[in-house]
């Protein structure tokens, strides 16, 4: 390992943070693009839309399946996973920003020879530093997890989009169950989607901010019209549904038999790790760094509580694995979805079922965006001598992000099978990684600088290596738990 470690280290060549990163100058081969300045001033962005972003890439396809989570795992078991879960990928996520800087910090060091200043001055993302501290065996291993998952993660966009302009074909324009619908559905998302995954992120700073906005009002509205489904007595009377009074003891209760469900759709709604080098690399002020994933993540949690718990205690056995269709038959009178079709009632329908459409328009190309940037490393540098290389070498790897979900989605658009594919894969971003890559970038500082070195601005008693090991089990131990009960029988499990 020692071995390893030492030879990933000194590979400045091909371990440099952002180094094909639109920002900065395209040196010839050889040359680490992060030893030279920038051709031009990276885009930056203040906290607020550092936050807003963060929220954004968490707040994905995540949200719309909770409540079917909640329903399956129970309301019990699902609260204390989440619980757990936010706590433990709360700590990852600041490691995750402790590791950065001291990838970016030994780079830096390698190249004047001084001391590391472990800050996060330049954008260092998941394979940069998995290369840094672990050689290219990490580096590829880590591609590999980031790449299945992310493409999990925006198949789950497209099936999720084209499932829900569907059923706006169906209720508003022609009613017919022909699946050549969701198959066009597909390309109408492709046609959104590849043209927005061209652009940079620092680009759409007010789109995010405004998104932001959209999404916390939409969940309230949400909540909202389920609380005074509650207030008006019974739970959701479409179709013979079981009422809330008749479920009651088994929704409160410990579903085991669903644990693979709810857990994997868990950590499909909180994974914004191997996004953060993107998100937070722009924000001007460094220091807030910390305190922009920690509020990030407890906004995500709190609206997860909020929509996920009150939608699966009102439409129990009826929950949607895509939560916002159960509102495709709101009238806003008696309670919501009885009686005859208020104005009112179109309005919040609309507001609420054109949610995922406005949503995943914008987040699939933020995610491909990140894929694309660290797909990016593994392109030769003798391919990118000129500018039209340069240039067809960018549209090639951004065409090869896009292209594959948009297929995955068109083949199979059920969102609980999708759901439990990614979150295979987050135990990994989440929860390995980021624990295997502290406790490696911490050794590695200290062999090579002496005791202090490893210290970074986000450090605290939490970097404690007891706290990596903990977590480092319980992630290992959350993952054979979810990997099982998703090859076996759930009558094993029962």
């Amino acid at each position: 390992m020692a071995a390893t470690t030492d030879q990933a280290v000194l590979s400045e060549d091909d371990a440099a943070c952002n180094s094909s990163s639109d920002e900065q100058t395209l040196l010839v081969p050889g040359t680490p693009a992060l030893l030279k300045p920038p051709a031009v001033k990276a885009a930056t962005y203040g906290t607020f839309v550092g936050y807003s972003v963060t929220v954004n890439y968490i707040i994905g396809t995540g949200v719309f399946g909770l409540p079917y989570a909640f329903y399956s795992g129970g309301m019990s078991l699902t609260a204390i996973s989440l619980v757990l879960f936010a706590g433990f990928l709360t700590l990852t996520a600041i490691w995750v920003l402790e590791i950065m800087a001291r990838a970016v910090g030994l780079m830096r060091a390698k190249r004047t020879g001084e001391q590391p200043v472990n800050e996060i001055s330049d954008k260092c993302d998941y394979t940069t530093f998995c290369e840094v501290f672990g050689g290219m065996p990490g580096k590829i291993s880590c591609q590999v997890v980031m790449a299945l998952y992310v493409y999990g993660a925006m198949w789950a966009y497209v099936a999720t989009f084209a499932s829900t302009l569907q059923m706006f074909f169906t209720l508003y324009i022609y009613d017919t169950d022909s699946p050549v619908i969701y198959y066009a559905c597909v390309g109408i998302y492709f046609c959104i989607v590849l043209p927005l995954t061209m652009l940079d992120l620092a680009e759409q700073a007010i789109l995010q901010a405004f998104l932001t906005v959209y999404r916390f009002f939409a969940f309230a509205v949400m909540v909202c019209t389920v609380v005074a489904g509650f207030i008006y007595g019974g739970g959701y009377p479409i179709s013979g549904s079981a009422s809330v009074a008749s479920d009651e003891a088994s929704i409160w209760g410990f579903k085991w038999s669903g644990f693979g469900i709810m857990f994997t759709s868990t950590a499909f709604a909180l994974t914004v790790h191997y996004n953060m080098p993107n998100s937070l690399s722009p924000v001007r002020n460094k220091k807030n760094l910390r305190l922009i994933a920690l509020a990030a993540i407890l906004t995500a949690v709190f609206f997860y509580f909020a929509v996920g718990g009150s939608c699966a205690l009102y439409f129990t056995d009826q929950t949607n694995p895509l939560v916002v269709l159960n509102w495709r038959d709101y009238t806003g009178d008696k309670g919501g979805w009885g009686g005859s079709t208020k104005w009112w009632g179109i309005v919040i329908q609309l507001l609420i079922l054109f949610f995922p459409i406005l949503n995943l328009s914008n987040d699939f190309p933020l995610v491909a965006i990140t894929l694309a940037t660290n797909l990016d490393q593994f392109v030769p540098k003798k391919w990118l001598t000129t500018p039209r290389r340069r240039l067809t070498a960018r549209l090639a790897i951004r065409f090869a992000c896009v292209v594959p979900p948009v297929i995955a989605g068109t083949l199979l658009g059920e969102l609980d099978k999708i759901f439990t594919f990614s979150g295979m894969f987050a135990f990994f971003l989440v929860f390995i990684i980021p624990c295997v890559y502290q406790w490696l970038s911490k050794r590695t500082m200290v062999k090579l600088y002496g005791k202090g070195a490893d210290r970074t601005p986000y450090s605290g008693f939490y970097s404690h290596d007891a706290f990596v090991l903990v977590a480092l089990v319980v992630g290992l131990a959350a993952f054979a738990l979810a990997f099982v009960d998703a090859v076996l029988p759930s009558s094993v499990l029962l």
